[in-house]
């Protein structure tokens, strides 16, 4: 083997080092590449979590705000039904003292 076979061996074998250093750097940065990928997921799906959450008290609420509605209408209705029929009752006994004191 002469020289210039021995550098050209040399080359190759480094040529050879610096493709398996590539390669097992394609793979470190593949392993990181899926990892930052499966943080980015659960980041969504947490955010997805915290929506369906934030949605459902939002249902909550608004079914909570019809049933105080419905509430307040039926208490409007009853304080309406006293006072109509108090009024009835103040304008029968007026009608039946003036009819009795004629």
């Amino acid at each position: 083997m002469n020289e210039q076979e021995k550098t050209r061996i040399a080359a190759l074998e480094a040529s050879q080092a610096r493709v398996e250093q590539n390669a097992s750097e394609l793979q470190q940065h593949a392993v990181a590449g899926a990892a930052l990928t499966e943080a980015a997921n659960r980041e969504v799906a947490q955010a997805n979590a915290i929506a369906a959450r934030m949605a459902s008290d939002r249902d909550a609420l608004a079914a909570n705000k019809v049933a105080v509605a419905r509430q307040t209408s039926a208490r409007n209705a009853m304080v309406l039904y006293m006072v109509a029929g108090l009024l009835i009752v103040i304008l029968a006994v007026g009608g039946i003292y003036f009819y009795l004191h004629k």
